[in-house]
């Protein structure tokens, strides 16, 4: 249980956005009593090899469905397939799945169609949406997924697949690369119940959570942790991957993003 003192903040920890540190929101929140912990800087790079990605391009034939859960899938997909001299055509008889509006709107600027747009990405919403999309739960047993993935991510959804008897390769994309330590803590106070609430200040925010814990259903990984947003949009599109802001700011700011925060934990305050 946290303990509170003096202020409503006293005794929370807040996650931001690394670039959010020396924010005046950072700041203000700071000296309301909050904690405030950046998550890890995270860049996107190769993978280790390519092999895995060359051979799976040319073999699409064997797939019945291509799984994008990210832009980032989207952009080394596409970068390798043209290394490859191969088309967006060859995606043509296969079945794409595409997790949130940026990862449909990038395929859609590459021709590519796009079969499922899944506007949740959590395990279970994915797998209702293949099983809707195909009729029967059980027709997902005939059918071999490409699941593009980041190196050491999750697999919720190929195991969610796989239990299904579906065949589902998991195939590396792409890279990402952070500050290890600071990876591990973000992840341990998320996992423990130590953050308080998460800050989203820009829509990129949205995104580097969703490269950082690639595969992690957010929904479950940030239950029970309070998101605030910073205007529809960016609410809308972290709705999208399992963040549900309860403390959104208007475009027209009569209140900061912090005065929000102060006042829904006045309100949600417990007792040490």
């Amino acid at each position: 249980m946290t303990e509170l003192g003096t202020t409503p903040l006293t005794g929370r920890t807040i996650l931001i956005r690394p670039g959010d540190a020396k924010s005046v929101t950072a700041e203000s929140l700071a000296r309301l009593g909050a904690r405030v912990v950046a998550w890890p800087q995270i860049e996107i790079g190769d993978p280790q090899s390519f092999d895995a990605l060359d051979e799976a391009l040319n073999n699409l034939f064997g797939y019945d469905w291509i799984i994008f859960r990210n832009v980032h899938a989207v952009e080394f997909f596409a970068h390798r397939l043209e290394q490859l001299k191969h088309q967006a055509s060859d995606l043509d008889s296969l079945r794409v799945l595409a997790v949130g509006d940026a990862t449909s709107e990038k395929l859609s600027s590459l021709r590519v169609h796009v079969d499922i747009f899944a506007s949740q990405s959590s395990a279970k919403t994915l797998v209702a949406e293949i099983e809707n999309y195909l009729g029967s739960r059980e027709i997902i047993a005939q059918m071999n997924f490409l699941n593009l993935r980041a190196a050491n991510s999750a697999e919720i959804l190929s195991q969610s697949l796989e239990e299904l008897d579906a065949r589902v390769d998991r195939v590396v994309a792409y890279r990402t690369v952070a500050d290890s330590s600071r990876l591990v803590q973000s992840s341990t106070l998320l996992r423990g119940g130590g953050i308080d609430c998460v800050v989203l200040r820009e829509s990129g925010a949205v995104e580097e959570l969703v490269t950082m814990f690639d595969g992690d259903d957010l929904n479950e990984l940030f239950r029970g942790i309070t998101v605030a947003a910073k205007g529809q949009d960016i609410a809308r599109e972290a709705a999208q991957f399992g963040l549900n802001p309860r403390i959104i700011a208007g475009t027209e700011l009569t209140q900061s993003l912090t005065d929000l925060i102060v006042n829904y934990f006045s309100m949600h305050s417990v007792d040490a």
